[in-house]
């Protein structure tokens, strides 16, 4: 049960990780001005 509970953080972070990514990359794109 601990294992899968750490997978799923793990998991969970990574994810978060990818949205701030790729919304930054969005608004580089949406907003090239300001980049």
């Amino acid at each position: 049960m601990a294992s899968i509970t750490k997978n799923e953080h793990k998991s969970y972070g990574m994810g978060l990780h990818d949205e701030v990514l790729t919304g930054r990359t969005q608004q580089t794109f949406f907003n090239p001005e300001e980049g």
